[in-house]
């Protein structure tokens, strides 16, 4: 009879583990269907400008925030292919945007120069 149980849980536990494995390789990897967009926000003289606004609006047509980090860049992730308008703006200086297309698994870049009002 022992030796009935032990192949059985065996299997059980065979199966288990190729379960967990499964799903382990499914996070393990990240969505190659998305794409990213990344950049640097500066003045005219190559300063950077900390807690810059960065403004994404897709086809879908809701907006995404950002702010620039302490060396003025930023990187916005886990967005879905297509074209972007990336609205830059900063307290004292006249606002941009560009239009930036992302295509899947690639980092697009939107970098920045404002200048004073």
């Amino acid at each position: 009879m022992r030796s009935q149980i032990l192949p059985a849980y065996a299997r059980v536990v065979s199966l288990f583990c190729l379960a967990f494995l499964a799903t382990q390789a499914l996070t393990a990897f990240p969505d190659e269907r998305k794409g990213a967009i990344s950049g640097m926000v500066t003045d005219q003289t190559g300063a950077v400008l900390l807690g810059a606004e960065v403004v994404l609006t897709g086809s879908d047509l809701k907006d995404i925030h950002a702010k620039t980090n302490q060396g003025g860049s930023y990187i916005v992730n886990d967005l879905a292919p297509g074209q972007y308008k990336v609205h830059f703006s900063y307290v004292g200086f006249v606002p941009l945007t560009q239009v930036v297309t992302v295509t899947s698994g690639t980092l697009a870049t939107a970098d920045a120069q404002l200048e004073l009002v």
